[in-house]
């Protein structure tokens, strides 16, 4: 029989690859929750450098740990990691990641509790190799998508999950909510989180709270599989495609706005196309947002193209 009294109430899902040198890290950020009901899920995605013995020799009877025989991608990955939790709670964090603040667990659950959120998140600041802080400034006041809105604490509703985005870094999901939704589409390679987020928010009844705190440090280094900005932008725009798609009344509803978030997204996709020298598909994307929303030209010249974009000083908080 079952125990549910022995059930832990997270289960910490952390797909890896190859990432010996900071999965140590991320674990003992973990570790040290001042919260001591969870369970830490690795799943190796068939690492060829020395992490399973790193893992094994290090958190002996503190990890579970599982490996694919092949690689497989992060979502499929989480996926496998999923099938293996039995928490109430899901909580994600990327390999090469960490958690500032031993009261993360804390501050996420009771959270939920008190605005009976299904999805908690966070913002994050930027840490390199070393741990080391990069910038004072956030990784949400400096993205693109939340430069010219007011961050705040709060509920955010489908709206501005589509126009602003957020971030799996540190971030905490009923079960429950997973059951209604479905969790990681494996055709996704790095955007994974964003179609997670859009398919939650577009169910009326999940509630996304956004914590406008840095309580979680995303690791930026030459491996990060995010730095393909051109899969990064493709795949952004793809999960858009398709949740407008699926609900017609939603993109009825947003209707010319949907024009210029992709358009924004074009631009930074024909940006990244420029970044990896592939300069034609640069140019290509660019006559693509052009045609999609004319007026991206104007705000080009004016040298305002995000506020025009996402509709500045709105902001739902």
């Amino acid at each position: 029989m079952l125990n549910i009294e022995n059930m832990p109430l997270v289960s910490f899902l952390i797909a890896t690859y190859n990432r010996s040198d900071f999965v140590v890290d991320c674990i003992n950020s973990i570790l040290v929750q001042n919260r001591k009901d969870f369970e830490l899920i690795v799943v190796d995605d068939a690492s060829t450098d020395s992490t399973e013995s790193v893992i094994k020799a290090k958190f002996v009877g503190k990890v579970n740990y599982y490996k694919n025989n092949v690689n497989r991608g992060v979502a499929f990955t989480r996926n496998v990691a999923f099938k293996h939790s039995s928490g109430e709670f899901i909580a994600l964090l990327d390999s090469d990641d960490i958690l500032f603040n031993p009261d993360f667990l804390d501050i996420a659950l009771n959270v939920m509790e008190s605005e009976k959120a299904d999805v908690f998140c966070c913002d994050n600041y930027r840490i390199d190799k070393d741990g080391r802080v990069l910038s004072p400034r956030t990784f949400f006041q400096d993205t693109i998508d939340h430069r010219y809105i007011k961050l705040s604490t709060g509920i955010k509703d489908f709206d501005y999950v589509f126009f602003h985005g957020i971030h799996s870094c540190g971030m905490l999901i009923r079960k429950s909510a997973i059951d209604k939704t479905g969790f990681l589409d494996v055709k996704y390679k790095i955007a994974w989180d964003e179609d997670l987020f859009l398919r939650m928010a577009s169910f009326p009844e999940c509630k996304i709270y956004y914590y406008n705190e840095p309580l979680a440090g995303y690791r930026i280094h030459g491996g990060n599989i995010s730095g393909n900005l051109s899969v990064l932008y493709r795949e952004k725009i793809l999960c858009r495609k398709n949740i407008l798609n699926n609900n017609r009344q939603i993109k009825d509803r947003l209707g010319s706005r949907v024009n210029k978030r992709f358009a924004s997204q074009y631009f930074c996709l024909a940006d990244a196309y420029k970044i990896e020298k592939k300069f034609l598909l640069s140019f290509l994307t660019v006559i693509k947002l052009i045609f999609i929303y004319p007026y991206f030209i104007l705000s080009f010249l004016n040298r305002r193209l995000v506020p025009d974009l996402y509709g500045e000083g709105k902001t739902n908080a």
